[in-house]
């Protein structure tokens, strides 16, 4: 892990963007009088998000040639042509990367869980074409957009769903509507 976070190249900016987060947060803790769970639920988001946005988002470098080629060609569409290739990690990590999602909206909305369903899916399927949107913008390939690592997120987001919907059906997180 520290070694991906000395490959960020403007790890500032993330940090400038937790603090911005941080304090927002903060100022709606004190305006709000929200107890301390949310405003560690609020932080612990804003700290996932910059890690999330980091994780896809910081671009890597797929060629290092000085030709370029066409973003087009980084687009995987068969459906589990990589995913037998992937290692247990790697799968497990792309699951675990995005099952949060649904948990930290849940505790930051206080919202229905059709209505959590509905944003963390929606949040899921942006992140592969906002990769694709970078790598038509700049020219230049930074990300391989995988069918595979979108399935791979949904599947993650559903986990994170069926924890919620575990935690309301024995009324473990009830305390947090209040």
């Amino acid at each position: 892990m520290w070694t991906y976070i000395r490959q960020i190249p403007d790890l500032k900016i993330f940090i400038m963007l937790f603090i911005v987060l941080g304090i927002l947060g903060i100022y709606s803790f004190v305006k709000k009088n929200e107890s301390t769970f949310y405003m560690i639920g609020y932080i612990l988001t804003a700290f996932y998000c910059v890690f999330l946005i980091g994780i896809y988002f910081s671009p890597t470098v797929i060629r290092k040639s000085i030709d370029s080629i066409s973003p087009w060609l980084t687009l995987q569409t068969i459906p589990f042509k990589t995913l037998k290739n992937l290692g247990f990690i790697s799968i497990a990590g792309h699951i675990v990367l995005t099952m949060p999602i649904p948990i930290l909206i849940y505790i930051i909305l206080r919202a229905s869980v059709k209505k959590i369903s509905i944003i963390s899916i929606l949040a899921g399927i942006f992140i592969e074409p906002i990769q694709l949107l970078i790598n038509l913008i700049t020219g230049f390939p930074n990300y391989v957009i995988d069918i595979d690592d979108f399935m791979l997120q949904i599947a993650g987001i559903l986990v994170g769903l069926f924890i919620i919907t575990l935690a309301e059906k024995y009324h473990i997180l009830n305390w947090l509507k209040e």
